[in-house]
């Protein structure tokens, strides 16, 4: 894109047109994958499908402390009317089970223990009572498969359990411990430099001096940046000098995936930004400039394949800017499925520009 400051705004892009010419050169980036213990996946994003390789539970479980029964031989069964059945024992939960229950018989099952051959549901204890050793009286009626936890109830084999791209919750620990997957293979995160530009700003340790602008935005949009999964690079502040910000630039590009400069995207007389960003190298800047209130200064470009973002300087507009297209950025490298839900709405006053 050509540009000069003299020529101003020729013209702006839709947030969507800005973001279908980010993201064509966007997706052609692949940071690859790595692999990190289960334990520390939190946060990160799926590379890969998972998928069962096991039926779980693998056989039919009791779901209650009870008695397994053939569920007909308890129709009719009340406190008044019990059903009596001979108990032939108890089971522990990691038996096999694998013996045959006849229909005029019972055995004691823990919750959680596999089920015998025959019988086809769980009476629970409390509706129960041994007459003896040998015999037990059911008060309460039972349906076929009732108490029962099915074999694949939870997952069968060759389900997908959890897509890739999604971002590992701790409710997905509980899928990978079931798997026993130790190693989760993961997106790597991208290393995304911050670089704030400007004359008047300081650091917050330096407070003291009122002339000068605290450099809000450098710190919030590093959080942002390590918020939406990516791995934020401090590069601080740079004065409005030409040389000093190529160097910064130049400096970025060789140690982080991306850059995210804050000020300087506007048209005034020190907002050469985008200037310098066209003379590093190739396409530089694709959009400059977005139909959005706030935020409209911003800039998206590539330099030498490396994305960049500038930002407008005033904070409102530069958080605005970045939870848009930073979002896109971070996701888009990372090849997650989180998509950015919008919800269309009409302001009920006028909004004063921004």
């Amino acid at each position: 894109m050509k540009y000069s400051r003299k020529d101003g705004f020729k013209q702006y892009d839709s947030v969507s047109q800005a973001t279908n010419k980010f993201l064509l050169h966007l997706k052609k980036i692949n940071l690859g994958y790595e692999y990190v213990n289960y334990k520390k996946s939190i946060n990160r994003v799926l590379y890969e499908n998972i998928i069962s390789n096991i039926d779980r539970p693998n056989s039919d479980l009791s779901a209650m402390d009870g008695y397994a029964v053939y569920a007909e031989k308890t129709f009719g069964a009340s406190s008044n009317n019990p059903a009596i059945l001979k108990l032939i024992g108890s089971s522990k939960i990691n038996d096999e089970n694998k013996i045959f229950i006849s229909k005029s018989e019972s055995l004691f099952l823990p919750t959680g223990a596999k089920m015998p051959r025959g019988p086809n549901a769980i009476v629970m204890l409390e509706y129960v009572k041994k007459i003896n050793n040998s015999e037990i009286e059911i008060i309460r009626s039972v349906s076929p498969s009732e108490n029962i936890i099915k074999k694949g109830e939870d997952f069968t084999k060759g389900n997908i359990l959890i897509k890739s791209g999604k971002f590992i919750k701790p409710k997905d620990l509980a899928v990978f411990t079931s798997l026993n997957k130790i190693k989760i293979k993961v997106s790597i995160k991208p290393k995304i430099s911050v670089l704030s530009t400007g004359d008047e700003l300081i650091e917050p340790s330096n407070i003291k001096n009122t002339k000068k602008i605290l450099n809000i935005n450098g710190h919030v949009i590093q959080s942002m940046i390590n918020d939406f999964g990516g791995d934020s690079i401090d590069l601080g502040i740079c004065k409005d000098d030409e040389s000093d910000i190529k160097n910064k630039i130049k400096l970025a590009l060789s140690s982080s995936d991306a850059l995210v400069i804050s000020a300087g995207s506007s048209v005034g007389p020190k907002d050469n930004i985008p200037e310098i960003i066209n003379s590093l190298g190739k396409p530089g800047l694709i959009v400059h400039g977005v139909s959005m209130k706030p935020s409209s200064p911003t800039g998206l470009g590539f330099i030498n394949n490396k994305p960049i973002i500038v930002l407008p300087g005033y904070p409102v507009s530069a958080f605005i800017a970045f939870f848009v297209f930073g979002k896109i950025l971070i996701s888009t490298l990372l090849k997650s499925s989180n998509k950015i839900i919008t919800q269309k709405a009409k302001i009920t006053r006028s909004v004063s520009t921004i």
